[in-house]
This record gives C-alpha cells, structure tokens and sequence, in this order.
C-alpha cells in the first residue's frame, strides 16, 4: 500500500466549512471534474464539496512516468460483457476514484503502460490516518485500488458517449467509458463523465502493444467507438535468451573505432556479432558497418585492402554501365521492359526520409542501381519488391556504387528473386518453417493444418520476399536485417523471426477460427506497426529454446549444418519419422538465405 502513496503532493487548505480548495502538481482544467480558477501564479485551485476531497497524496502528469490523470472516474468490475449502449450516470456498484496512467519499461520488450485507480474513499481513509482523524470510517475493501498492465490484457475498447448522455457541452466530445477485457473474462469498466477519453486515445494509439482494429460493427454508426486488441510477447522471461540483457547499447562509433588496430583490421570480432545481434548498429556508421554484414569487405580486411577493393568495385562498375551501349535483339528488347517496370516502381517507393530536401535524387539513384542490376544479371533482370530493398541501401550508404554492390550480396543471399527454373528458394525456406512451426508452436502448427491451403504458408511469403522490410517501420526494419545479416547463432535467424511473429500474433487468428483469406489480411493488417524490439528479443528466445533441444525432426537437419553456430558443444539427436527414405539429406545442398 505504500507505493500508491509516495508522490509529492499539496496539502489541501480549508477556507471555509462547506468547501476546501486542493492543488495537485500538474492539474490541467480537463483533467479533474471540479471548478477551476488561476491563482496569480497560474496555479490550478480546485473546489469541490468537502465530501470528495482528495486530501492524500496522488499522482498527476507533472510526475515522472505519469502521462495521464483524472479524477471523479467511476469503476466498475464485471464478469458480463459491457454493452456499448451506456449512459454516464452512476450504478450501485460504480465508485468514484482518481484514475492515472504511468509509462514504464518492460525489460529488453520496451514501455508499456500501467493503469492505476484509487477510490475517493480510499484516498480519504488514508488522510484520515495520517491525521489521526478518527471520524472517517475505516475501509478494508481491497477494490479501493486497482493496478492493470495493459500488456495482460486481451482487448482495450473506448466507447465515446452519445450527445444525449453527455454532462456538460464543455466535455461533449470526450465522455464515455473505458473498458479493459482480460484474459480471465473480467471486465474493468471506467466511466469518463467529465472529459479525458479522447486524450487517452492518442496516448493508447501510441503503444506498441496495441493494435487499432474496426468495430464489431462497421455498419452501427450511433457510437463512436475504438477498439484496440494486445500483442503481447509470448516467452517468459525464464526462457528468454541468457545473453539478453549483457548487450545494453547499439554499435556505435566509439566502440566500432576500439575495435580496429593500426592496420585497420577487426579485433574482436565476436564482440562485434553479438553486439549487431542483440541491438544492431547505429544509423551514422551503417555505411562503414554494412559491407562487412554484406560480405563486400572481410572481417580480416586492413584498411589499404578495403581502399583497394573499393577502387575496383567503381572500376567494375563503370564497365557494367558501359554494357547498355552494346545490347542487341533480345537483350535490348528485355532490358526496355525492364526499364518501363522500375520507373513505374520507383515513384512510387517512398524515401524514409521524408524531410529530405531532394526526393527527385532518391528516385533517380533507384532507378540507375536497378537499371544497373538488369545489366548485371539478366536472368533475374527486375522484380517486383526489389526497390523495398534498395532504398534503405542507398539511404544508409549514401553511395551508389557501394549501395549496387550491396545490392547484389543481398539478392544473392535472399535468392528469393530467383525464377521457379533456377531455384525454388522459397519452398526450401518452408520446408524448414513448418517442422520448426510445429515443434515451436504445436497449436498453430495444428491450425494451419486444419485450413485450405494453410500448409503453403502464404500469409509469411511476403515476409520472407522482401527481408519483413513492410511489416516493420523503416528504423524497425533495419534492425531485424541486421540481427539476420550478422549470423551471429544461426543462419537462419530469419525464420525464427517468422516463428516470433507468428505466436505474438497468431493466436488471434487460432482463437477466431480464420480462414486463410482472413489469415493474410490479419497479418497484413499488423504492417508496418510490429515492435521490432520486441519481435527480435522473442525470436532470440525462440532460437535460445532450440538449442536447447535434446532430439530434433530430420527435417530441420540443414539448420545444424553449421555448428560453429551453436553455443553448446554437439547437436540435438535427428530423430527421422519419414515414412519412406529420409529426404532431408538432399536439402544439405541447399543455400541458406
């Protein structure tokens, strides 16, 4: 009981027997129900009738961590569901109380928030002992007080108050009730009767736990509601990655420099991996970073070697532009048509920076980087999602000739690109997705199979395609391609990427019973609002979890192929369950993406 009461605070002070005035520290005009008036200092004075006086200490937004306060908010604890059909005025079993939320930090997960309420009454009875105020009657109800993360909640729904319920045209637009579900059917109903809901939404709108999703009834458009549903992580801290919490900041310029020697060569290169892995790299030494994740420079490269690499590369590329004088026939003809395809593509690719003062430069490095790759590889020539991977380059190397050369290792290694006649990339990678599916994530493993077509894994393909660069924003993007590039435990790092996204967001997906259709457009939904940090940290734990294992399907053979990986000394027995002969042998060729 303590910790609800340790904030600085005024003392309220009497002026007469029927009213009291009362300041609280950052107190705004909307964010109590009482009257308001300025002193000279503009501090805000509150009267209200002596029966409600809030003579404890309580918090308010001018406090640390505080984002939003309110008093006189009624509550309401439930096991039914709350119909939408409210009206703001009180019930036997609403009390009144002083409603706040604090941001605060959820581990390596990022901030959430957590809602407090304290009834009047309760506020009183501690004021009434502290002054030793022995005509205040004592209460030892435990629902005077009420604390909810919203990260354990399964669904947070504002319903705004229609004109006719509204008290006061001041608030005419922010009454109406909040209401948190949680995951044991209880419902927690706050009713907002003087103002507040439409502040709280922008603050809820901004949570990385909470994702805004159309009413039940798109087509009911007597009540203004909004309605958000909770992702939460899904691993334990028990089962997260041990190494979690030893990596705190970003490789940044400073420890980058530490760790070359006279020559220019990397020193500790494992350091170097494990930082990228954990927190990724900061955005103003990407440019010098990126060739080493890519594979343009070596780890054991001194700095006159990467001057002389770099010179040849400018050379090459020269001599690669220099072929589009020399097209005949089909090779002009297929290079035109490439042509036409990335400038309808390139207008359209949006430059992360948006402030930016020349977008025109942007589109014109584009599109002569994918014109140049055309040259390059005829075969693929240009497809569709390729610009998704080429802006970031460019933006982040600022260099077009290191940002073509980038370009290339990423297509290479992705080999998504490539014709079904040269290599099905993609059916490899799901080969290796669904036994990790289902032995990660028996239950929706068991959903997908239950579903047309949910074995083909559809809804993941776009992930896979272009890196999860439109499932996450631009900065989120860049640090799970970092965390995959770098293959610090697994070259495969990607999937469990895949297997992160999916038990935070597929369960939702299980418990409605979603057709594949309704499967995609759920998960497309998500873009580009997923948390990256909290996506990457539970992939970890994924990836932790797998190694822990004592016996593996066969056919997660190829993801142990390369044991240097691997922290533990050995591998996990391969227990082969194939009907016929083992095919999984086979797959040992295959290219890792």
């Amino acid at each position: 009981m303590k910790s609800w009461f340790t904030w600085p605070f005024r003392r309220a002070t009497q002026h007469s027997t029927s009213d009291v005035e009362y300041s609280l520290p950052g107190a705004t005009k909307t964010s109590l129900n009482a009257d308001v008036s300025y002193d000279a200092s503009e501090q805000v004075i509150i009267k209200e009738p002596k029966s409600v006086v809030l003579e404890a200490p309580v918090p308010s937004v001018s406090e640390e961590g505080v984002v939003f306060a309110k008093n006189n908010v009624l509550l309401r604890i439930s096991s039914a569901s709350p119909s939408p059909r409210h009206k703001n005025h009180r019930r036997s079993d609403d009390e009144s109380g002083y409603f706040y939320m604090r941001s605060h930090e959820i581990s390596f997960h990022g901030s959430s928030y957590m809602v407090h309420w304290v009834a009047n009454s309760e506020l009183r009875r501690v004021t009434a002992k502290e002054t030793n105020d022995t005509t205040s009657v004592a209460s030892n109800n435990t629902n005077n007080t009420v604390s909810i993360e919203l990260n354990n909640l399964e669904m947070v729904k504002l319903f705004y108050a229609q004109e006719s319920d509204q008290i006061g045209a001041e608030f005419s637009l922010s009454n109406g009730q909040l209401v948190f579900y949680n995951k044991n059917g209880i419902f927690h109903i706050f009713k907002f009767i003087s103002g507040g809901l439409d502040r709280l939404t922008e603050l809820l709108r901004g949570c990385r736990f909470l994702k805004e999703t159309s009413p039940d009834d798109e087509n009911d458009h007597s009540q203004r509601q909004v309605t958000f549903v909770v992702y939460a992580p899904q691993l334990g801290l028990k089962e997260m990655h041990p190494s979690e919490y030893e990596v705190q900041t970003q490789l940044n310029l400073e420890t980058w420099n530490d760790l070359h020697d006279r020559e220019g060569r990397i020193t500790a290169l494992k350091l170097i991996q494990k930082v990228v892995f954990f927190r990724g790299v900061s955005s103003n030494i990407r440019k010098e970073v990126w060739p080493f994740l890519l594979g343009i420079f070596s780890w054991k490269s001194t700095t006159q070697e990467r001057h002389q690499t770099m010179e040849e590369l400018i050379r090459d590329y020269k001599v690669l532009l220099a072929k589009k004088e020399t097209l005949k026939d089909e090779a002009e003809e297929a290079y035109k048509e490439a042509e036409i395809l990335i400038e309808k593509d390139v207008v359209r690719t949006k430059c992360a920076d948006e402030s930016s003062s020349n977008p025109h430069q942007h589109v014109d490095l584009l599109r002569s980087v994918l014109l140049a790759y055309v040259l390059y590889d005829p075969m693929v020539s240009y497809t569709q999602g390729m610009t998704d991977l080429l802006a970031p380059l460019l933006l982040s190397l600022e260099d077009e000739v290191m940002a073509f050369w980038c370009f290339t290792r990423l297509v290479e290694q992705s080999v998504f690109f490539k014709p079904a006649s040269v290599s099905i990339c993609m059916e490899s990678q799901l080969k290796i997705l669904r036994p990790l599916t289902e032995l990660l994530l028996p239950q929706f493993y068991q959903y997908l199979q239950g579903i047309y077509h949910g074995k083909d894994y559809l809804f993941c393909h776009r992930w896979l395609l272009v890196c999860f660069k439109r499932e996450f924003m631009f900065e989120d993007a860049l640090l799970v391609w970092e965390a995959c590039w770098i293959k610090y435990e697994s070259p495969f790092f990607h999937l469990f990427v895949c297997i992160a996204i999916m038990a935070m967001y597929g369960m939702k997906a299980v418990e409605k019973s979603l057709g594949l259709d309704e499967l995609i457009v759920h998960f497309n939904s998500l873009s580009p609002s997923m948390p990256a940090n909290i996506v990457l940290s539970q992939a970890r734990g994924f990836l932790y979890q797998f190694q822990q294992l004592k016996e593996a399907p066969c056919s997660l053979r190829l993801i142990f192929n390369d044991l240097d990986a691997w922290d533990k000394p050995g591998r996990p027995k391969l227990i082969c369950k194939c009907s016929t002969n083992c095919l999984s042998k086979t797959w040992e060729t295959s290219t890792p993406c």
